[in-house]
């Protein structure tokens, strides 16, 4: 039994890699989904993957420390500032590089109203947290446990990169969009969240329990 259990964490790193893409991939791939569908998915496969191997490694008090780790950030408002502005930089930079590329017509700026703001900006919040407690939550304490945080972030990323693609399938929100520029930003954003992210003091017990 502590064979299995042994050899359940050690692959379980690995088989969260693997199955996140390729579920989060196959599906809209293979079945017609309307465009509202996949972005959901994208949160929530990876957070639901993380705590079903959670469960399995480190139980029930495993996956209650786990389910924390979205709340635990303490950085100060600044860094907050920081990061949302590195991540619009992210997203502005590879909306010119797309457009001198020629991979889009014009870069297009759409200004939502109060309401649009608040309903998009909630939806944005809810599915940011779910997608963190897979990626940052789960992936990437145990990830640096064995490589840079620099590595780690870049790695995680093109993986969660790949996943984006999905929104570039026919019918759905980004169809037809360049592959690249969607990868390099999710790429870049992953190194900004986990610059924040190893900025926050974290208890050793919880980290011990996902490892």
């Amino acid at each position: 039994m502590k064979t299995s259990n042994s050899l359940i964490k050690r692959i379980s790193l690995p088989a969260f890699l693997i199955l996140t893409p390729l579920i989060s991939l196959a599906i809209p791939l293979f079945v017609s989904l309307p465009p509202e569908i996949p972005p959901l998915m994208i949160a929530v496969i990876p957070a639901v993957l993380a705590i079903f191997l959670t469960a399995l490694t480190a139980g029930g008090r495993g996956v209650r420390a786990l389910l924390k780790k979205p709340f635990e950030w303490r950085v100060g408002f600044k860094w907050y500032v920081v990061a949302l502005g590195l991540a619009l930089g992210l997203r502005l930079t590879m909306s010119v590089l797309a457009l001198l590329l020629g991979w889009i017509p014009a870069i297009q700026i759409r200004m939502w109203s109060l309401p649009e703001f608040l309903l998009i900006g909630t939806f944005i919040l809810i599915g940011g947290i779910t997608e963190e407690l897979g990626w940052r939550g789960y992936a990437l304490p145990k990830m640096r446990t064995r490589r840079s945080a620099l590595f780690s972030a870049l790695f995680l990323g093109v993986i969660w990169g790949v996943l984006h693609l999905s929104l570039t399938f026919p019918r759905q929100m980004n169809a037809g969009a360049h592959w690249l520029p969607t990868i390099l930003q999710i790429i870049g954003l992953s190194v900004v969240l986990t610059w924040l992210y190893v900025r926050v003091p974290r208890r050793a017990e919880s980290l011990r329990l996902l490892e």
